[in-house]
């Protein structure tokens, strides 16, 4: 009979470990995965699609870098919303993304705003002509 309460006790110890260990495990999971941290990159588009977009970085390096667009991907040109159709090969942007297993999704970008191709040709072809009027 001795025997048997020794039995029993350790059957009762190895109870008790194994539901404070489910209890911890049950914790754990309970706990949400860390938010993947947001990045930014700059550049000119190469080229896009409706599901990527790959832009030539304006670091030093000149790195190409791949993006993957997805449905809540926001873009924004001119302070508009537009969508990936709307980018042109060339545009400069700024890209927010974040990066989860290898693989950058965008957040959003913004095309920066188009710089005239000649600064000049907005003024006025004599500019003595306006004020002696």
């Amino acid at each position: 009979m001795r025997v048997e309460k020794i039995v029993a006790i350790f059957v009762a110890i190895a109870f008790l470990f194994g539901t404070l260990g489910i209890a911890q495990a049950a914790q754990h999971e309970a706990k949400p995965a860390a938010a993947a941290k947001t990045k930014s990159a700059k550049g000119s588009v190469k080229s896009v699609s409706e599901n990527s977009l790959v832009v030539m970085s304006s670091s030093k390096d000149k790195k190409e870098m791949s993006f993957a667009l997805d449905a809540k991907t926001m873009i924004k040109k001119a302070g508009k919303a537009v969508t990936a159709k709307d980018l042109k090969e060339g545009d400069t942007v700024t890209v927010s993304y974040s990066e989860d297993g290898g693989k950058m999704t965008v957040k959003s970008v913004t095309v920066a705003a188009a710089k005239p191709a000649n600064p000049c040709a907005a003024k006025s072809a004599n500019p003595c002509a306006a004020k002696s009027k």
